[in-house]
């Protein structure tokens, strides 16, 4: 064992520098050098003596260029003073008393955004089925409910479905190429002439982002540290968890390699860690089922042999027991959002944050999977001001860019986190340095369409658990589902 790891360092060690004599230069089309344009970081934490995190830096370089993006907007003198927001329960947007430094930067964002344009934005928390119920009351009758709103993604069927949400490429002035927006993410909600919601900086939320989290008493100080080169490098993928797993299952034994709620998070994880979704679908486009590639039989033998390696998960009668399990030393690795670290926290130091594998190493980035509560943002037909309602959303999501990432280090480092590794390895996660989270037209509309979830994130498990043809999965949730999505999204 220990001569294998010692040729894993010697490749980890020259595939760095080979990486970084690559990376030195951007260079453009006609291969002369050009210099670099967008944010990039000094560093994440000042590393203290005693091992201690200190509070990160690069909070005020990224304000600063939050500032000049909000800054070469266009000026424009708007027709009302208030920019109301309906959200769901537990979503960032203006907090009235802050309690840490990442509120204290969502007044500072707000805060450039209201000097820019001359409003005041207003959050008002709303139950969700409440606020689906009385914005679509408000769309019958032709009254105002709200300049925008705020829902996890898991919500995006349901409201769009009622068809009183506006096409977000409709609304005028809006740059969605700019680096503050996300348009995989918007694609993913889109489907025939339906664009319902904006995603981009000021929707992210980095606590719905999952993980990988690591038993590092289990792992120990030697393999700890491969692992941490290997993310560096870009080498961390699934078959290199795998096979630490089966070194130190036969150094130590007694434990399980992978847990996590539920099966279907799994699926869903390793499925997105590729950077590919369950469907391709889009402005003008009827979703179509897109898991029968060669892509996906790699991805089902990955999940097949994670549950092989020993799996664990929660049931009805057992909420909780997988997590305790990990904190416990049962389980090596661990799967759950950066949001729920406090939780994992709990079991002292020996633990520590990983982003979730890579399917290759030659695969471009990190990929995390976004959970159903991540936010979107939608336009509510019955807005008088739709015109200045686009204004104020892309300074939005503009003042919020890096901004907001770099802030919330600060709200991790004052709830649950006390290694600084941990901090290191989160910027692989957020897109720092190269992690990208995912959302997916799956998880955005399952509660409108019953069967989809078993005809994507069940029926990818099924066949890494208990086998069957592919083809003929595929072909079986193409018929299922393709009928419905005709109906549900005409082009006509």
């Amino acid at each position: 064992m220990v001569r294998v790891i010692n040729y894993l360092k010697i490749i980890l060690i020259l595939t760095s520098l080979v990486l970084g004599i690559c990376s030195c230069a951007s260079h453009s089309s006609d291969g002369s050098a050009e210099e670099s344009t967008t944010y990039t970081p000094e560093s994440t934490a000042e590393k203290k003596d005693d091992g201690h995190v200190a509070v990160p830096d690069g909070v005020e370089e990224a304000k600063k260029y939050a500032d000049s993006l909000v800054a070469s907007l266009p000026d424009r003198k708007l027709s009302s003073d208030s920019f109301s927001v309906a959200s769901a329960p537990g979503i960032d947007l203006a907090p009235h008393d802050p309690a840490d430094e990442y509120e204290d930067a969502l007044i500072e964002r707000n805060s450039m955004v209201e000097n820019k344009y001359g409003v005041t934005i207003r959050q008002i928390e709303t139950p969700l089925d409440l606020m689906l119920s009385d914005a679509y009351s408000s769309y019958l009758s032709g009254t105002f409910y709200a300049n925008a709103l705020l829902i996890p993604q898991s919500a995006v069927g349901e409201f769009s479905q009622k068809g009183f949400l506006i096409s977000a490429y409709s609304l005028p002035h809006i740059d969605y190429d700019r680096e503050y927006f996300d348009r995989d993410a918007m694609s993913q909600a889109s489907a025939g002439y339906t664009a319902p919601v904006i995603a981009g900086a000021a929707t992210k939320d980095n606590g719905s982002y999952y993980c990988m989290y690591v038993n590092t008493s289990l792992v120990g100080e030697e393999e700890s540290s491969d692992i941490f080169a290997a993310v560096e490098s870009g080498d961390w993928t699934w078959d290199m968890l795998l096979q630490s797993a089966r070194h130190l299952s036969d150094v130590n034994g007694g434990f399980k390699t992978i847990g996590t709620k539920k099966a279907g998070i799994l699926a869903d994880v390793v499925y997105l860690s590729s950077g590919m979704h369950y469907l391709n679908t889009g402005w003008a486009q009827i979703p179509t089922m897109a898991f029968e590639t060669d892509s996906t039989v790699k991805l089902i033998e990955i999940i097949k042999n994670i549950n092989n390696a020993g799996s664990a998960f929660d049931d009805n009668e057992s909420d909780g027991a997988e997590l305790e399990a990990f904190k416990s030393g049962e389980i090596l690795f661990h799967i759950d959002t950066v949001g729920n670290m406090p939780e994992v926290s709990r079991m002292g130091e020996s633990w520590c944050a990983l982003p979730v594998p890579k399917v290759s190493a030659s695969q471009e980035t990190y990929c995390a999977y976004c959970s159903p509560e991540a936010p979107v943002m939608a336009v509510p037909a019955g807005d008088p001001a739709t015109e200045d309602s686009a204004f104020v959303i892309e300074a939005l999501n503009a003042a919020s860019y890096k901004y907001l990432d770099r802030s919330y280090y600060h709200r991790l480092v004052r709830t649950s986190l006390n290694n600084s590794k941990t901090l290191d390895m989160l910027e692989y996660v957020y897109g720092v340095n190269g992690g990208k989270g995912l959302y997916d037209f799956t998880t955005m509309y399952s509660a409108a369409f019953p069967q989809l979830s078993y005809n994507t994130t069940e029926t990818i498990w099924d066949l890494a658990v208990n086998g069957g043809d592919l083809a003929e999965a595929a072909y079986n949730s193409k018929y299922d589902m393709n009928w419905r999505f005709v109906n549900a999204f005409p082009m006509s």
